[in-house]
């Protein structure tokens, strides 16, 4: 699936849906560094690929430090999210734990239905032509709501080419989602989902993300990563920060800068998370 993706990526595909799409990308691009150092799973009616990452890749987690921040939203007509960061001496007493119960409600898992050309020719000669589907999986965080809508935040590989995107929440449930933004460059991408679609049990059980101050980071602080880790749903892991500021290539030539380094097993599908 990897090279007929690459085959179709549009360099530099970029949507834009008014002032609320760019500022909440500007505030993904902030919390958000070094997402696009996870992987995602993919899979069709026939097979299914699930192949561990580097338990040492450069990626940020949810909760990922021991420093906390609060969320608020604008009142004003742009709807700019404003991340207050603080401090918080009880935020070293938490345990892995209690991380997973405070931040597992603002993850998500993402199934990304993809289709493509078969090209009809193998290894082992001529094959089926014609048009097939592939399922990609991914994850995501909750970074704002409205009176409508729910926002959220992944990385632009998790949902490139996508023909159909869904959501599942933490309690099982899952809606369509509609792509809103995204920045190839940044590797970010932001989606939501119409609150309409969701019951009131659910809207219950979810919450909005609560970030860390990235640069308060230390190495040697504790990490929980939480994500779709092999496409099966929310699992957590830990580790702690090993190195700061790195620089990773992608596969398709471009530098991400700034990324922190973790030995928190991050797997296919822990993308966006």
């Amino acid at each position: 699936m990897q090279g007929s993706r690459a085959q179709r990526r549009a360099a530099g595909k970029r949507h834009h849906a008014g002032r609320i799409v760019s500022s909440l990308i500007a505030v993904g691009a902030a919390v958000c560094v070094g997402f696009g150092a996870g992987s995602y799973v993919a899979s069709s009616a026939n097979t299914q690929t699930a192949a561990a990452a580097d338990s040492t890749a450069a990626t940020t987690a949810s909760s990922a430090t021991q420093t906390s921040a609060s969320a608020s939203q604008s009142s004003s007509d742009s709807n700019v999210v404003k991340l207050a960061a603080s401090s918080s001496d009880s935020s070293s007493d938490m345990s892995v734990t209690d991380v997973a119960k405070s931040a597992m409600s603002s993850v998500v898992s993402i199934t990304n239905v993809i289709k493509y050309q078969q090209n009809g020719y193998s290894m082992f000669g001529s094959g089926d032509t014609g048009e097939a589907e592939e399922a990609a999986s991914g994850s995501g965080v909750i970074i704002y709501q409205d009176d409508d809508e729910i926002w959220i935040v992944t990385n632009h590989h998790v949902v490139e080419d996508a023909e159909s995107l869904s959501v599942q929440f933490v309690d099982g449930t899952s809606a369509d989602a509609s792509l809103k933004g995204e920045d190839s460059d940044a590797d970010i991408a932001l989606l939501s989902v119409k609150k309409s679609d969701l019951s009131s049990d659910t809207l219950s059980a979810i919450s909005v993300a609560t970030f860390g101050d990235s640069d308060a980071v230390e190495v040697g602080n504790q990490v929980v990563a939480i994500g779709n880790a092999l496409g099966y749903g929310q699992s957590v892991t830990t580790g702690i920060i090993s190195a700061k500021d790195r620089d990773l290539e992608s596969s398709d030539g471009s530098t991400m800068t700034g990324l922190l380094q973790t030995d928190a097993a991050i797997n296919p599908g822990n993308s966006g998370g």
